[in-house]
This record gives C-alpha cells, sequence and structure tokens, in this order.
C-alpha cells in the first residue's frame, strides 16, 4: 500500500513539475472554457475563463490595451448584446465577441507589465469558410515603441487546431453586412518563438505588415503557467496525505 502511495506521489509530482516548465512552441487552442453557453450560434457576449494550448490549460488571463498612432478608421464588430463603442475599445477587453476588422499594420497591444518567458500570449480571431487568416506579431516596449527584429510570420490563427472554437453572429459598426454564423479560433506562442528582443524589455505586441488588411482579431492576452508558490502548495498538501496514509497503515 505505501509502495503504491509512494508512487502516485513521485508521478504526482513529477507530472506538476513538467506541466509547470513545458513551452510549447506556437500552436492552436484547443479548447477552452466560457463565462457562457456558446452552444449552437453565440449572439451575447461571452469571454474565456481557461484556454487549452498545447495540452496544458490556463485559467489565469490578462488582457492588455490597444492603441494606434493616426487615425484608426477601420470598422469593429459586436454582437447585438453589447456594443464597445470605439475599435480600440473592442480590442482592449475580454470580450471574444468583438473585436476589429483587418486590422492595420503596427497597431499594437499594450500588456501594462514586462512579459516574462513563461507568458503565453494568444490571440483569437474571425474565422472564415473555417480557416483562420495571417499573424504576423513583433514586441513593444513599455512605451508602444516597436522592438527591431522582433516580428515573426506565424502562419494562420488556429491553424492545425480542431477547428472553430465557436460560432458566432456578428454587427458590424457601419451598421450594415452583419456577419453571420462566422468562427472563432485562437493560437498561442512564447517570447521564444519571436526574434530576440535583446536588452530591451517587450511589454507587449504589435501586428506587423504580414497581418495588415487580413486579421480580424477580438483579444489578445496573457496566460500564465502556475507559480512556483502555487505548485509547492500542491506538494505540500499532497505530502500532507502520504502522511496520513503511512499513519493509516501503521
Amino acid at each position: 500500500m505505501i509502495t503504491k502511495i509512494h508512487k502516485t506521489f513521485t508521478a504526482t509530482v513529477a507530472a506538476i513539475f513538467l506541466s509547470s516548465v513545458s513551452m510549447a512552441a506556437v500552436a492552436p487552442i484547443t479548447a477552452a472554457t466560457f463565462s457562457g453557453s456558446v452552444a449552437g450560434t453565440v449572439t451575447d457576449p461571452v469571454s474565456f475563463t481557461s484556454i487549452t494550448v498545447g495540452g496544458q490549460v490556463y485559467s489565469n488571463l490578462e488582457y492588455g490595451t490597444a492603441s494606434y498612432t493616426g487615425t484608426l478608421t477601420n470598422q469593429y464588430y459586436y454582437t447585438a448584446g453589447e456594443d464597445p463603442g470605439t475599435n480600440l475599445a473592442a480590442l482592449s477587453n475580454n470580450i471574444l465577441t468583438d473585436g476589429i476588422l483587418n486590422i492595420p499594420r503596427y497597431l499594437s497591444v499594450n500588456f501594462g507589465r514586462a512579459i516574462t518567458s513563461e507568458d503565453l500570449i494568444f490571440v483569437t480571431e474571425l474565422a472564415s469558410n473555417g480557416a483562420g487568416e495571417t499573424l504576423a506579431l513583433g514586441l513593444i516596449d513599455s512605451s508602444n515603441e516597436r522592438i527591431s527584429g522582433t516580428a515573426v510570420l506565424f502562419g494562420d490563427v488556429g491553424a492545425g487546431g480542431p477547428g472553430d472554437l465557436f460560432t458566432m453572429n456578428v454587427l458590424r459598426s457601419s451598421g450594415d453586412n452583419d456577419i453571420n454564423g462566422v468562427g472563432v479560433q485562437g493560437s498561442g506562442m512564447f517570447l521564444s518563438d519571436f526574434g530576440s528582443p535583446g536588452s530591451t524589455v517587450p511589454y507587449g505586441i504589435y501586428f506587423s505588415n504580414s497581418s495588415e488588411n487580413e486579421l480580424d482579431p477580438s483579444v489578445v492576452g496573457l496566460a500564465t503557467i502556475p507559480e512556483p508558490s502555487s505548485i509547492a502548495l500542491v506538494l505540500v498538501f499532497a505530502g500532507v496525505f502520504v502522511i496520513r496514509a503511512r499513519r493509516r497503515r501503521c
């Protein structure tokens, strides 16, 4: 009995440790949980409560603030349940059902803190006919200045994934040409997937020219893996379990 407990405890520790340090390459969001129902065709605002990328589940999600130098005239989209009011506001929240159509080059999203090697950067967008569109990103510093040499072409958003996370009906800010039955897909990447920022600390991302007039993003966020303190807490509880099991055996 004790031998079995030791084996179970060892396997549990190994699984927790490996899941906390594994760094997936650019990969699709393969599963997610949501703030509301996504059954059928979604017509109300909905957000992530967790996402799964590379087999890792992330529930600690953060979102940034979008900005653009110059006048941003791109239309935005939203569901009947809410209207964000402006195109930048549509990309500065956690709402999956609104965003910007045909994103312009150099629009940026700042997360308000330094991005670390343990942060997963994720992006979702509208998927037309089951396929995402071209995603190309670079890194910005705390002042929204682009960090030279960091931009990478990541391919289609959600490429290689299981398909749409859900489908929805959305409105255009122009008030015409509603978009019905469109899908939402997403993918995630780490700092190691970008060009090296050198000594500059990255605080966010910008959409590079390869994304221009193609991508229709809805959220840009950060997801963090379990903190070491959280892992330690799990190990403490696991240790207490082993001690109690020993006492019962004795």
